[in-house]
This record gives structure tokens, C-alpha cells and sequence, in this order.
């Protein structure tokens, strides 16, 4: 079995966010916006649904989304189960329209971790502020970002808890 240590780790870790900045800004400079509707109108979701991650509205809404994504530990572990969750929230009502940018993704990551620890309330008021500043924000997909948060914590939770009854039998 392969042993790692710290600086293994901080470089799988630096490696994974440098390829995922990559991918957002090569996909902000090439791809067309698909997910951004202002006339509304009927759209074929699985494409728009697929690439939203990978779509910005402009520069200051990439930057945003690559620094909260930088801040992020364990990357490489929990970026699938992000992806995953905000997808499945995509088709959620209320938020299969006019969804852009990874930030699902990143509430989804945010709601898993707490869901892990079973800390609701501190996630609620740290977060409480940003649903209430963003609410009265335009195009901004506010109930997406709460469908994530509490998907993904209660998903989060549901798992350790599975986790630590399996280990308390031991089956």
C-alpha cells in the first residue's frame, strides 16, 4: 500500500484546482452562453443542464466562482459529488431556467461537508445572509443555490450516519 504524506497531498490538491481553473476559463472564453435566456422560451435542458458549470455571465462571476472553488479542501473528493447534486437540483422546480456558473456545485460541496458534521444551524447562519443579499439580485438562482445546500447536506448526512451505525455493528 502507497503511503502519502503532506506534500503528496498539497500537490494532488494544487494539481486538481489548477486543472479545474483551466477548464472554467478555457470554457468562459470558448463556449457560447447556453444557459442565459432573458427572453425565456423553451430550452433542451440536457445540454443546458450538462455544461452550466462551465458557463459564465462575464469575468467578474468567473473570478468569483474560481476564488470560493480555491478556498475548497478536498477538491478531488468531493467535486463529483458536487457536480452530481447540483445536476440532480438543475431539474428541481423553480431552477431549470437560467442556471450559469459552478456555484451549485460549490453550495453542493459546502452542504456535504456540514452534513457530514450534522451542523445545520451553523450552516443556515453562515450562510442566511447570502440568500437574503441575493434574493433581491437579478438572474440570480437563488432557490438553485438553497436546493443544493440542503440536498447535499442532508445526503451528506444520511451517509455519515450509515457510515458510523455500520461501524458501530460492524457489518
Amino acid at each position: 500500500m502507497k503511503k502519502y504524506n503532506i506534500t503528496h497531498c498539497l500537490k494532488d490538491c494544487l494539481r486538481t484546482k489548477i486543472i479545474i481553473t483551466t477548464i472554467m476559463v478555457l470554457s468562459f472564453l470558448l463556449l457560447p452562453k447556453v444557459g442565459f435566456h432573458p427572453q425565456g422560451g423553451e430550452v433542451f435542458m440536457l445540454p443546458t443542464n450538462l455544461f452550466f458549470p462551465f458557463v459564465h455571465a462575464n469575468i467578474f462571476h468567473l473570478l468569483c466562482n474560481i476564488l470560493c472553488l480555491w478556498q475548497m479542501t478536498a477538491l478531488k473528493r468531493m467535486l463529483p459529488i458536487g457536480f452530481i447534486i447540483s445536476l440532480a437540483c438543475s431539474y428541481l422546480p423553480e431552477s431549470a431556467f437560467d442556471i450559469m456558473g459552478c456555484s451549485g456545485v460549490i453550495f453542493a460541496i459546502i452542504g456535504y461537508k456540514f452534513g457530514e458534521v450534522a451542523m445545520f444551524r451553523k450552516m443556515i447562519k453562515s450562510y442566511a445572509l447570502f440568500f437574503i443579499i441575493t434574493a433581491f439580485i437579478p438572474n440570480v438562482a437563488v432557490l438553485f443555490h438553497l436546493y443544493c445546500l440542503i440536498v447535499a447536506y442532508l445526503l451528506g448526512n444520511i451517509i455519515q450516519t450509515f457510515m458510523l451505525w455500520r461501524k458501530a455493528y460492524r457489518i
